[in-house]
């Protein structure tokens, strides 16, 4: 009953959209990034009426169209599947349909142009408070491919730094017991051991 009440709620909005047509659905693909193999399986791809499609993938739970953004973005999954999916198709944006219980549904969404999904139940470049605005989409599918190689790079490398997003977070930390933020960089420890010896002796 509580699935029945949140597919009629989504299809609500979905009634108020511009016009588009569903292009796939729960459609598979592989991307490989520096030597890793990515098995994806995308939710929905709309088309346009101007032959243009939107990525749009359901989520439940909280999502921040701002985690997409930066050198090390923190949900990559979008910029992913807008990198694979815009080497067979023109791309117009990627959007969460948030189907989150208690909260207005929406897409949060970065598109080339406002308005393109949704005439009201959209938020995008100028719909997150107190947040910077997202940057445009031409400028996002070109730094995306770069962004996904690097951190493909840092993972094939063991290369898992601890590096908060929030400057704050060590405030509210619940485990500062277990946290490696001040541990010396790799190899250091053994250096420090054999200097200790040396002046033991």
């Amino acid at each position: 009953e509580r699935l029945v009440r949140l597919a009629l709620r989504w299809l609500a909005v979905e009634r108020g959209r511009t016009p588009f047509a569903v292009a796939y659905r729960e459609k598979e693909y592989e991307a490989e990034l520096e030597g890793l193999t990515f098995r994806l399986r995308v939710d929905r791809v709309d088309r346009l009426p101007d032959g243009r499609h939107v990525v749009i993938d359901y989520k439940t739970g909280q999502v921040d169209p701002g985690d997409w953004v930066g050198d090390r973005p923190a949900d990559p999954q979008l910029p992913l599947y807008a990198s694979v999916l815009g080497k067979e198709v023109e791309l117009a944006g990627v959007a969460y349909a948030q189907l989150r219980s208690g909260e207005k549904f929406c897409f949060k969404a970065a598109l080339a142009d406002e308005g393109l999904l949704h005439p009201k139940e959209e938020k995008g470049r100028k719909g997150r408070k107190g947040k910077k605005p997202l940057p445009p989409w031409a400028e996002l599918i070109v730094v995306w491919p770069s962004a996904l190689q690097a951190l493909a790079r840092e993972f094939r490398a063991g290369h898992a730094p601890v590096r908060p997003r929030d400057e704050k977070a060590c405030e509210w930390c619940a485990l500062p017991a277990l946290c490696r933020i001040e541990a010396p960089p790799p190899g250091r420890d053994a250096v420090m051991s054999e200097e200790d010896d040396d002046g033991a002796g």
